[in-house]
């Protein structure tokens, strides 16, 4: 190991890592940021990547700490009014610098990942499960053989399993460690992916539009050199089944850092923002959805910056950038334009040497609030934030409202043409304000029963349901704790694989069909031979085996003689597993049964943005109620005033404006 290494987490004090931004509802634009003086509370010592998640079951935003210094990770569980209390400290491995948060053996509650910096001469990895009630079992340790830089969580393989990249420094070895999740709680053999040097951030996106998790890693340093001397962070392109290709340079500023990933100019792809610590700026990327980002433009902030954040600070609905400043001990706030660019920094006082910084909402009031790790202080500084100003909120515009759905629904922009028939349909009513209310939620479910939705998002549905069967979700609906199947398909798995069926796709334009068609044999094809597929459906499993096991998930909608035929068109070879998985998915009475449940399930993906058990959730009773009434009701969403309740919501009207 080379003399120049130096171990940033005992000579600097911080730990240098990205974040992701967490999605929070509009509240008013304010033209400045403005956030309540910090309220301080106590960590372990040497404070360095947090983790954000309801670890206790109670629908309130938790931090999971590790402290470098102490060899522990701190639990902090929040109150919901912006107040922490300490839920106790656990031990991992030695000098840990980061932690992640995700259900790794798939029982609905968070558990740990915890990268250590020096465990066994070089690193490795502790794996804390959670119970739900705020504390966690032993760590299960991993040996990474690497200096352990980040940690960050995703489904790498698309098999519904999470698993876990880790942001190293390596010489020979690669410096991005992947570790693929069996979704008991377990994990593989380390792969080594990417190239040399040290690589302290790492974070996963879907960055060339293909529905595979990708890798965005900064390298601080080469190999060899001094701290802070890099001036390239890699991109590495997944192949879907959890390996990358090569590594791909671009340059940003001095001493890159920490990264993270959003969409900063609204053109649905993916960018990228880069704290660099030497150069005292922050690298803004821009994606062009096929791989590859735009020269860097670079913000100035102030000393030292070491790690970057993205959210809305200031209820405008653009993405903002917070930004810890070691040396200045603060954080900067730049506000963007919805375009790319941000303005100049605002600043606010935290601890000492702040590291870290997330963006959550901490007091329940749908701001973005921010939390920063210090190592020098020992503590958690929480700022509040503090912008209201009443506005109107866009969604009420009829053609907003309509050009929504398109994006939500439809994965594409609106076509002029549906983009006025749609608008028209509300502003018809005049001023007639139940008119209006009526044809909002006619307009709204219009989507999901459009032709182009039933073909591509529904679609997708249907092939998990066929392929995995369902899931068991619990509920309190009723009055006591319960089970209930609820689909298996997840948002992110339904949002990247219904851009895939729906590309190009634009139902009335010549030849839409044959785009279509041609979008479902591919994807489907392709989806046949992922891992998480033919680890459930081997090839040498026998053609009857394979049939009728796709059709007992489906909930046997298959009468006997559509089942012999496609037994024997998969034995002979008339049909291939894919033709045979399109045939049950598409299969008129499975379009049926699943039609309520599926309704339900995308007024969670397509309004909200969510899972139906993800926060402010933390079980699925929301949809059981929902479903509930809409079987009451016989799928009539207008009595169950089901779409109605979602389109009014807090929640939904919050993703916009107050």
């Amino acid at each position: 190991m080379t003399l120049l290494r130096i171990p940033r987490t005992i000579i600097f004090g911080f730990i240098l890592v990205c974040f992701l931004a967490e999605a929070l509802p509009a509240f008013g634009q304010c033209t400045a940021p403005s956030f309540a003086p910090a309220a301080n509370f106590a960590a372990g010592n040497g404070p360095q990547l947090m983790a954000v998640g309801d670890f206790n079951g109670d629908g309130k935003r938790d931090l999971a700490v590790p402290n470098v210094n102490a060899d522990s990770v701190t639990i902090l569980l929040g109150n919901g009014s912006g107040s922490f209390t300490s839920g106790g400290s656990y031990t991992v491995g030695h000098q840990p610098t980061s932690a992640a948060a995700g259900d790794f053996n798939g029982d609905g509650k968070l558990d740990l990942a915890v990268v250590n910096f020096t465990s066994f001469g070089t690193g490795d990895m502790s794996i804390l499960i959670g119970t739900g009630m705020g504390t966690f079992g032993a760590p299960t340790s991993y040996r990474v053989i690497a200096f352990n830089n980040s940690v960050t969580v995703s489904d790498l393989n698309n098999d519904g399993k999470l698993d876990i990249v880790a942001g190293t420094y390596s010489e020979n070895l690669g410096n991005v460690k992947v570790l693929l999740g069996d979704g008991t709680g377990n994990f593989g053999a380390i792969a080594d992916f990417g190239g040399n040097g040290d690589g302290y951030s790492a974070v996963v996106g879907d960055f060339n539009s293909d529905g595979k998790r990708d890798v965005a890693i900064a390298i601080n340093s080469e190999v060899g050199q001094l701290f802070g001397t890099g001036t390239r962070i890699q991109v590495l392109l997944g192949d879907g089944s959890g390996g990358f290709g090569a590594a791909t340079n671009f340059a940003v500023g001095t001493g890159p850092t920490s990264i993270a990933v959003g969409d900063l100019n609204g053109d649905g792809k993916l960018d990228l923002a880069v704290a660099n610590v030497e150069s005292d700026n922050v690298s803004v990327l821009l994606g062009n959805g096929v791989g590859g980002f735009e020269a860097a433009a670079n913000f100035t902030v102030q000393d030292f910056p070491n790690s970057v954040a993205l959210g809305d600070l200031n209820g405008d609905g653009k993405p903002d950038l917070a930004v810890s400043n070691a040396r200045s001990n603060t954080v900067s706030v730049l506000l963007g334009n919805g375009s790319g660019s941000f303005s100049t920094p605002t600043n606010f006082a935290v601890g000492t040497s702040p590291g870290s910084v997330v963006v959550s909402d901490f007091n329940g009031d749908n701001k973005s609030d921010l939390a920063i790790a210090n190592f020098g202080s020992d503590n958690v500084s929480v700022l509040l934030n503090t912008c209201s100003v009443a506005l109107p909120n866009p969604i009420d515009d009829p053609s907003f409202f309509v050009r929504q759905h398109y994006l939500d629904f439809l994965n594409r922009t609106p076509d002029p043409s549906g983009l006025d028939f749609w608008t028209h349909q509300i502003t018809d009513c005049g001023t007639d304000q139940a008119c209006t209310e009526v044809k909002r939620i006619n307009v709204s479910a219009a989507f999901f029963l459009s032709i182009e939705f039933q073909e591509t998002g529904y679609l997708a549905e249907r092939l998990y349901k066929s392929s995995y069967g369902d899931v068991m979700g619990s509920s309190t609906i009723g009055g006591t704790i319960h089970q209930l199947s609820v689909p298996i398909v997840r948002f992110d798995e339904f949002l990247a694989d219904t851009q895939q069926i729906d590309q190009g796709v634009i139902v009335g334009e010549a030849g839409w069909e044959q785009v279509l068609e041609n979008n479902k044999q591919a994807f489907i094809a392709t989806f046949v031979q992922r891992s998480r597929f033919t680890t459930a459906y081997p090839e040498s499993m026998p053609a009857a085996q394979f049939v009728d096991t796709l059709n007992t998930n489906a909930g046997g909608v298959l009468a006997q003689a559509e089942r012999d035929q496609l037994v024997a068109d998969l034995g002979s070879g008339a049909k291939s597993r894919a033709q045979v998985l399109r045939a049950i998915a598409e299969d008129a009475d499975l379009s049926s049964a699943e039609k309520n449940r599926a309704f339900v399930l995308t007024q969670y993906f397509g309004y909200l943005r969510r899972n139906p058990n993800d926060l402010p959730d933390s079980d699925y009773s929301g949809y059981d109620f929902w479903l509930t009434k809409l079987n009451e009701f016989n799928g009539n969403f207008i009595n169950a005033e089901m779409v109605k309740a979602f389109i009014t919501s807090f929640e939904y009207r919050g993703r916009f404006g107050p």
